[in-house]
């Protein structure tokens, strides 16, 4: 049995026809039929409006990657400003700890000099000079 097609013609000025042609052949659709009826149900499905046409995902992504750039751009300027200069001075301060810690027995022995206990109160120099390792092993 022979298949009947059914026909209708739609006005459009010239330059919408051209259009359509040029649109049909892009995105290669075989007749403005199948174009049509691809966007009728494309407009039905996703209820979008086509007089209003909305942002893409295309325009999104564009937009979303500008955004993000930008942020990335904020954190490396952020980064260079901020961070790396206080990640210097943490370094340096880290560097005079570990100078000073190095220096703990010498204090302990000073102190220790200076109260008059060495020789006299073994006990309380060893307290001073281990408070002072006890400090100088949580500093490492």
């Amino acid at each position: 049995m022979e298949k009947r097609y059914n026909y209708t013609t739609i006005s459009v000025f010239q330059e919408t026809r051209e259009s359509l042609r040029k649109f049909i052949g892009k995105h290669g659709f075989r007749t403005p039929d199948e174009f049509v009826s691809a966007a009728i149900s494309y407009f039905e499905t996703t209820g979008d409006d086509p007089r209003e046409p909305k942002i893409t995902a295309k325009t999104a992504i564009e937009k979303n990657n500008e955004r993000l750039s930008q942020v990335i751009a904020f954190i490396r300027e952020f980064e260079r400003r901020h961070m790396k200069p206080l990640l210097k001075d943490v370094e340096q301060t880290n560097i005079e700890i570990r100078q000073a810690v190095e220096q703990l027995p010498n204090v302990a022995k000073y102190i220790s000099d200076q109260l008059g206990v060495v020789g006299k109160n073994g006990i309380v120099a060893t307290t001073v000079y281990d408070e002072l390792e006890e400090i100088k092993s949580f500093l490492k």
